[in-house]
């Protein structure tokens, strides 16, 4: 069972420093809240690259709890576009919290504006729509969602 029933994404740009004194100032736009009334004092940063010439991307986690750095993971993986890595952080950030903050409020912040608002809004619409992605007016043709294991992945997360 996952640690807490709803969740929204957010993205913020941070360093990757240790300081507290580095951290940006939380924005709405940039974070997946796990809870909203409960005092921010866990916080995960999740990033992610890629290299379009070598299809290899990398994605982090940092864990920062009470202003201090709790420690931090990281890896790579073969992919085809630079959303998987975002994605995978985002899942790997999960699956922390699942393993070491059961029923701990925390913050997940990401500069992933597609990565967020996936998380946040589209997801719904694309579990509704079989992931399959629409035009807005219903028009058009319909199209799988990129990456859909890692959205099916998220949304089975951020639902239980």
């Amino acid at each position: 069972m996952f640690l807490l029933p709803s969740a929204r994404l957010a993205d913020s740009p941070f360093t990757s420093t240790a300081s507290s004194a580095s951290l940006p100032p939380p924005t709405e736009r940039s974070r997946i809240v796990q809870t909203s009334s409960t005092p921010r004092n866990l916080q995960l940063f999740v990033d992610g690259s890629f290299d379009p010439a070598e299809h290899l991307g990398g994605w982090a986690v940092l864990v920062v709890r009470d202003d201090v750095e709790g420690g931090s993971t990281s890896s790579s993986l073969n992919c085809a576009d630079n959303s998987a890595p975002e994605l995978v952080a985002i899942l790997e950030a999960l699956h922390w919290l699942k393993e070491n903050a059961t029923g701990e409020a925390a913050t997940i912040w990401s500069d992933s504006t597609y990565a967020v608002t996936g998380c946040n809004k589209w997801r719904h619409i694309w579990r509704t729509n079989n992931w399959r992605k629409r035009a807005p007016n219903g028009m058009g043709r319909s199209r799988d969602v990129p990456n859909v294991d890692h959205w099916k992945a998220l949304d089975t997360q951020l639902t239980h």
